[in-house]
């Protein structure tokens, strides 16, 4: 049986260290956002009971509304989830968390992207009425770029591992990753000049010379 030591390091080894560093910056990070978050949605709470308080419009409901869900999400959320995912990765695979400059710049570039879209959500700035999509498109292309920079760090952390087999947690981190990664493009992509069987009659242009089903009834109607 191998050693529990090989999956936790040596006491007080460099790399232990490192990854101590990395986790706590990022659960330090994400509790910032949930006090934020959570801080906003008090003040969300106030406001169905006292519609007239704070009118400014940096504080209206909408705004802040919007504010309080991305900011849960992509602030609180993510950045705590990605933390954990890089050290459980690193604790099972018996080895350090792998390229930690990397795994750094993708916590600033988390930070950095919630900040930019929640400011610009406070000053009026979106992406449109779409849920959780609100953030405008640098804020998101930031955010993507943590993503997959996060996520790279801990293919390679798994990849570097001890053993041969691969937890099933890291199985299920990795594809987090691939399907967040896809998500964020596919659900932000122009959708202008979609065409097909899904798209509403508005959507499709009339022919020459057709007629409408209510058209083509009412002229049958006459001719009876």
């Amino acid at each position: 049986m191998q050693d529990v030591r090989a999956y936790v390091g040596p006491p007080g080894g460099r790399g232990v260290a490192e990854d101590a560093r990395i986790l706590s910056a990022f659960t330090i990070s994400a509790t910032i956002w949930l006090l934020i978050a959570t801080g906003v949605g008090l003040l969300l709470s106030f406001k169905y009971s006292y519609p007239d308080l704070l009118t400014s419009p940096l504080l209206s409901f909408g705004r802040l509304r919007a504010i309080h869900t991305t900011g849960t999400f992509y602030g609180w959320a993510s950045i705590a989830l990605v933390g954990c995912a890089m050290y459980v990765a690193a604790r099972s695979g018996g080895t350090a968390i792998r390229l930690p400059r990397l795994a750094w710049v993708s916590l600033w570039a988390y930070n950095l992207a919630a900040v930019i879209g929640i400011v610009a959500l406070d000053l009026g700035l979106s992406n449109g009425s779409q849920e959780y999509r609100e953030w405008i498109w640098p804020a998101t292309l930031l955010f993507l770029f943590a993503v997959v920079t996060s996520g790279w760090v801990v293919v390679d952390t798994v990849a570097h591992r001890v053993g041969h087999d691969i937890y099933i947690s890291n199985w299920y981190t990795v594809g987090g990753f691939v399907f967040t990664g896809l998500a964020l493009h596919i659900t932000h992509k122009p959708r202008e000049n979609v065409r097909g069987p899904l798209a509403s009659s508005s959507q499709v242009p009339a022919r020459s010379g057709a007629s409408s089903p209510r058209t083509s009834h009412a002229s049958q109607t006459s001719r009876c």
